[in-house]
């Protein structure tokens, strides 16, 4: 065993590792192509992972540096994060992350962690830049027998059940065999995935019906400026607390032009509404416990989905009755999940003076909401705040400068 492990390591430092041996770039190689090499067999799919989103996105750069064409761009698994492919000498280089959705998350930044989350123990196997070897104990025996045995760390809720049959028929056609016991695990991982989907679709189809639930919700603000005749839509907050079933603080009503948006407010004040707040770009006004905030952010509606900071909040009602919002929406609010825009700080609308202390409280609030943030998304936060920070630093400095 140990002289094959050996082999692995400079068949993999010669023929996979050689590409990346002057970027600085931690990586592993995991799974197939790692089992098919102890197995006697060519490797066929060669899997790079990277510990974080960013250091992929290194790699990807210093491949282009090296004159490979990119043959995939990003696409994501939904248990494995994103990856995209590159087009080498006799080599696909498939470069990746480990960060999917899972119940806990299936985060990976290192090839143990990484390991950990693979279907069967014949997978469970690893090899680094540093040529350090991982693998579950019996991994190798388990290979050499040819023996599956389904994952003892973690119950696996394989997210496509007909490809995961067609995975484990592959295996036996191979000449795997799986005893009762592992069987049965096996396929009560994929009951478990069977009845999270249909709970899950389920829940996705109530709330497609009640896309028309949610304009009746809402049709009381609606019907408030429908004598404008103007065009408007409905985002935000109001329609999180609505799909969450909770109560919304306020309503953010968004309009094309300021000159719209003036019109709006001085509706409100006709019927009694007094201005809380005045912003360049916003209004709040409150009467008798409700409160609308009357916004000229965006000229149509679809901008939101690059300029607003979270998926959770990227949907839209309008006054016509269009409904639309971010493929993940449902998704990220069924898990209570918090995905920061990456692009937030870039496409957001320069009339907003962000401060960071608003950005905290927001947060804050929607935590408060019942929904979790992980570590990848809290440090694209943490790093967006710091922005802000310098910003106004940087703003004060011109003060001073000016003084």
């Amino acid at each position: 065993m140990e002289d094959k492990i050996g082999q692995l390591k400079a068949h993999f430092k010669n023929t996979y590792f050689k590409i990346f041996e002057d970027s600085g770039l931690y990586f592993w190689i995991a799974s197939g192509s790692v089992r098919d090499f102890l197995a006697g067999e060519k490797p066929k799919d060669i899997d790079f992972f990277f510990p974080t989103p960013e250091k992929r996105d290194e790699a990807s750069e210093f491949l282009i540096s090296k004159g490979l064409k990119k043959i995939q761009n990003k696409f994501k698994w939904e248990l494995g994060g994103e990856h995209e492919k590159f087009q080498g000498d006799n080599i696909v280089y498939d470069i990746g992350v480990w960060a999917g959705a899972s119940d806990p998350p299936c985060l990976a930044e290192t090839p143990q962690e990484c390991i950990e989350w693979f279907c069967y123990t014949a997978e469970m196997v690893a090899i680094d830049s540093d040529l350090e070897f991982y693998s579950y104990p019996s991994a190798v025996e388990d290979i050499y027998q040819k023996k599956l045995v389904r994952n003892p760390i973690h119950r696996i809720e394989d997210l496509y059940p007909k490809y995961n049959v067609e995975r484990l028929l592959k295996y036996l056609k191979s000449g795997y065999t799986i005893d009762d016991k592992n069987l049965l695990r096996w396929a009560e991982d994929q009951q478990n995935t069977f009845e999270h989907k249909e709970k899950f679709y389920k829940k996705i189809y109530q709330i497609n019906k009640e896309s028309h639930g949610v304009y009746n919700h809402l049709k009381p603000h609606f019907d408030i400026f429908k004598s404008l005749d103007l065009y408007f839509w409905i985002s935000g907050g109001a329609l999180l607390s609505f799909f969450t079933e909770q109560k919304a603080n306020d309503v953010d009503i968004y309009f094309p032009t300021k000159k719209m948006a003036d019109q709006a407010v001085g509706l409100l004040k006709k019927d009694g509404f007094k201005t809380k707040h005045s912003w360049e770009n916003n209004r709040v006004l409150e009467k008798d416990n409700l409160i609308y905030d009357i916004i000229h952010e965006f000229n149509n509606p679809n901008q939101i989905f690059d300029c607003y900071d979270y998926t959770i909040c990227m949907a839209y009602l309008d006054c016509k009755g269009k409904w639309k919002c971010h493929d993940k929406y449902f998704e990220h609010i069924n898990s209570r999940k918090i995905i920061r825009n990456k692009e937030y700080m870039t496409n957001r609308p320069k009339i907003t003076k962000l401060y960071t202390i608003n950005e905290i409280k927001r947060l804050l609030k929607i935590l408060d909401k019942g929904f979790s943030i992980d570590s990848e998304n809290l440090k694209i936060f943490l790093e967006d705040s710091r922005d802000i920070i310098l910003s106004e630093y940087e703003f004060i400095e011109k003060i001073k400068d000016s003084n």
